[in-house]
Parts: structure tokens; sequence; C-alpha cells
């Protein structure tokens, strides 16, 4: 059941201590968020890769006159293939172009893989001089001392 395996995947320690919120999410918390409004404005996908699965997800974020795509991916094991990863981003990057929207993304310093793919498929820091890294903090709202600030 996807509803599960998401939660499962996503409370794993090798995916929460990457995320903004690292805290495990309780069953009756989750089934509450995925039946939400806030859960229905993704798009969320699974690839599935053998045995293991990688939850994929976008949304349009909003603010009172830009709009932004932002979202994130983890997977259901450790060990996935690198080349799954490229795959996947750039999957997700060309999927989203009919939007005409810029990206906006906070990567964990800690997650040092996750940020070089991300600069791999061409997303770039932001500086704080940088009009989008202000977009980038009223978004996420975390220190740029634990997450690099990036745009696509």
């Amino acid at each position: 059941n996807n509803i599960n395996e998401y939660l499962i995947s996503r409370n794993n320690i090798l995916n929460s201590k990457n995320m903004i919120n690292h805290k495990k999410i309780s069953y009756l918390d989750h089934y509450n968020w995925w039946f939400d409004k806030e859960f229905k404005s993704r798009k969320t996908f699974i690839l599935k890769i053998n045995n293991k699965k990688i939850f994929i997800w976008h949304k349009i974020y909003n603010t009172k006159n830009k709009s932004f795509l932002i979202g994130g991916w983890f997977s259901s094991q450790k060990n996935i293939p690198i080349n799954y990863k490229i795959y996947l981003l750039n999957w997700q990057i060309d999927y989203t172009k009919k939007h005409n929207l810029r990206w906006i993304a906070v990567i964990n310093k800690k997650n040092l893989s996750t940020f070089i793919l991300n600069k791999l498929i061409g997303f770039k820091i932001a500086a704080k001089r940088d009009k989008i890294y202000q977009d980038i903090l009223n978004c996420y709202k975390v220190s740029s001392k634990k997450f690099h600030f990036m745009y696509y």
C-alpha cells in the first residue's frame, strides 16, 4: 500500500535525517496529511527499481507576486544507483518545464551526494545577495548554516 510505504520510507532515518522536518511522523498525522488539500496540491510519483521505490514529488509554491516549483524525493531503501537518481531528477525537471517556473530548493549540508547530484543536473547555489535567496528563505524557513539554498 503506497500510503504506508510512503510513511515508512519517509520515517526511515536514512531519509528523515536529511529533511527539514526530521521528526518521526505518526500514522494518524500522515493519514490526515495524505487526504488533506496540501497533499493533493502536489504531484507525486513512484519509480520502481526492482524491489526498491523512489518517491518523488513537486508542487507550485505561490507568494503574493511570484510562483516557484518546489519538490523532493526519497527512497524506500539505501543504495539506489546514481544513474537512477540522475534519470529521475532530469525527468522531473523536464516534466515540469511546461510550468515555465524557476525551481527553488534546500539541501541539508550533511547530504553531500544530493548536493553534488543537484549541481550536476544544473542547480545553482543562491548567494545571500541574490534576490532569489530571500524567496528560498521565505519558502522553507530554514537556516543557510544547515542547508544549501539552490535554484534551477
